[in-house]
């Protein structure tokens, strides 16, 4: 495929709204992975602090859910962060 083409189709998944979100959940879970790491701990770490299963919190780091506001703040808390909200 030339890259034109891809260019073109990557143009036209932008479009869709489901995609656009898709790697807006990406975005953050990357962001919420580096945390972690900054934070010195591991996800198994991670998990005990917030009371909730391994399995959850790879989830999360993977981009795998969907987050709540509460879920976001919990996790901030977690990691000695604070969570916000940027409007571009």
């Amino acid at each position: 495929m030339a890259i034109k083409e891809l260019a073109q189709l990557w143009q036209h998944s932008l479009e869709d709204k489901d995609f656009r979100f898709e790697l807006k959940a990406q975005e953050i879970a990357v962001e919420l992975a580096a945390a972690v790491a900054d934070a010195g701990i591991t996800q198994a770490e991670l998990a005990q602090r917030l009371g909730w299963k391994p399995e959850r919190v790879s989830k999360v780091l993977c981009g795998a859910t969907n987050l709540t506001l509460k879920t976001l703040f919990e996790l901030s808390e977690a990691l000695g962060r604070d969570v916000g909200l940027t409007t571009v």
